[in-house]
C-alpha cells in the first residue's frame, strides 16, 4: 500500500523496467496525496496547481474557470483518480483506497 507522492512514480518506473522481477508485485495505491495539491497551490497558485495536475484530455474539455468555479475550488473527483492513477499505468492495481 503506498500514496501517490512523487517518489512512488520512481518506484512505479522501476517496477515497469524489471517486469520479470516483479511480475507478481501489486500496488494498492491510497488518493488523493492532499500535501501535493496543498504545497502546490500555496506555492504556483489554484489556476496552475489544477492545470499541472489534470490530465491533458480533461484540459481540452474544461476550461480553467469551469473548473476553479465549480463547487468553490473542489476539483472532480474523477479527475484527481485519473491525475493519481497515471503513474502506475500498466501496473497491477487490483485496489484503490479513497478518501474523496
Amino acid at each position: 500500500m503506498c500514496t501517490t507522492h512523487d517518489r512512488v512514480e520512481e518506484i512505479c518506473n522501476h517496477t515497469r523496467a524489471n517486469r520479470d522481477r516483479y511480475r507478481d508485485f501489486l500496488f494498492y495505491p491510497c488518493m488523493p496525496y492532499a500535501h501535493k495539491y496543498a504545497n502546490a497551490a500555496t506555492e504556483d497558485g489554484i489556476l496552475s496547481a489544477i492545470t499541472r495536475f489534470m490530465p491533458a484530455y480533461h484540459q481540452r474539455r474544461h476550461s480553467r474557470r469551469h473548473v476553479v468555479g465549480h463547487e468553490r475550488y473542489r476539483w472532480h473527483r474523477y479527475l484527481l483518480i485519473d491525475s493519481e492513477m497515471k503513474m502506475f499505468h500498466g501496473l497491477k492495481t487490483p485496489v484503490i483506497f479513497s478518501r474523496t
